[in-house]
C-alpha cells in the first residue's frame, strides 16, 4: 500500500494519496508490523505537510524519524529528515527547515563512511 501511495504522490493525486497511507497506517498498527511504520508513517506526513501544511503533518514526520531510531533503522532516515525540512519550510518554520536540512547533510555523510 506504501508504493500505491507513493504513485498517487507522484501523480499529484494528494487526497487519494493519503485515504490509501492511512490505511496502510492502520494495517501496520493492527499488525504490529514495525519495520513499515516509520516509512508510512513519515511518508503520510510529508504528503500531507505538501497538501495542506498541518502541524499534524510534520508531527507525523518527526514520528517516523522517532521510529526509525528506535528500531535503529537508518537506511531512510536522512530521506525523512530531509522531508522534515521540506514539510517544515513549506510551514514557514525556516529555521527548523534550516535545522533539519543541515542534520539529514551530517547524517549522510556519516552513513556513507
Amino acid at each position: 500500500m506504501l508504493g500505491r501511495g507513493v504513485c498517487l504522490h507522484r501523480q499529484g493525486d494528494f487526497t487519494h494519496a493519503i485515504r490509501v497511507l492511512e490505511r496502510a497506517l492502520a494495517l501496520c498498527r493492527d499488525c504490529n508490523h514495525i519495520l513499515q511504520l516509520p516509512g508510512i508513517t513519515g511518508f503520510l506526513g510529508y504528503v500531507g505537510a505538501l497538501s495542506r501544511c498541518s502541524v499534524e503533518s510534520v508531527q507525523k514526520m518527526h514520528e517516523a524519524i522517532q521510529g526509525y531510531e528506535a528500531i535503529g533503522l537508518t537506511s531512510q532516515h536522512s530521506l525523512a529528515i530531509v522531508r522534515l525540512a521540506e514539510g517544515s519550510l513549506l510551514a514557514h518554520r525556516l529555521e527548523d527547515a534550516f535545522a533539519f536540512a543541515t542534520r539529514a547533510v551530517a547524517l549522510a555523510h556519516s552513513q556513507a563512511q
